[in-house]
C-alpha cells in the first residue's frame, strides 16, 4: 500500500496493463457484446465485463423468474423479458461509462 503518492506509482509497483483506458470503439463493442449476452441470459453480460457480484445475483434472479414462469405463473415470463432488457441496457452502460444504471 502506498500512502504518500496518490498521483502515481509507488516504489516497486508495476503498472498493470489491464487497467489501461480503452478506446471508445472498444467500449462500444464490449458494451454491445455484454448487452447481447444479457438478453440471452440475464447476468452473463455483467460476468463478461467482470462485475461478478452483480452478474451472479442476476443469474440467480433469472433462475427464479424462469422457475416461477414455467411452474406457477406464466405471466412471469413478461417480467423476465422486461428484466432482461433493463439489465442489458445496464450492462451496456457499465461497459461504456464504467458504472451501470443502478
Amino acid at each position: 500500500m502506498c500512502l504518500g503518492a496518490p498521483w502515481g506509482l509507488c516504489e516497486g509497483m508495476e503498472e498493470k496493463p489491464y487497467l489501461e483506458e480503452k478506446t471508445d470503439r472498444e467500449k462500444l463493442w464490449q458494451g454491445i457484446a455484454a448487452a447481447v449476452l444479457s438478453i440471452l441470459v440475464t447476468g452473463l453480460g455483467h460476468l463478461y465485463l467482470g462485475v461478478a457480484k452483480r452478474g451472479y445475483i442476476l443469474l440467480g434472479s433469472t433462475a427464479v423468474f424462469f422457475f416461477i414462469g414455467r411452474v406457477y405463473w406464466p405471466l412471469a415470463d413478461m417480467f423476465y423479458i422486461q428484466f432482461a432488457i433493463i439489465f442489458a441496457v445496464d450492462a451496456f452502460s457499465f461497459a461504456k461509462r464504467g458504472h451501470g444504471l443502478f
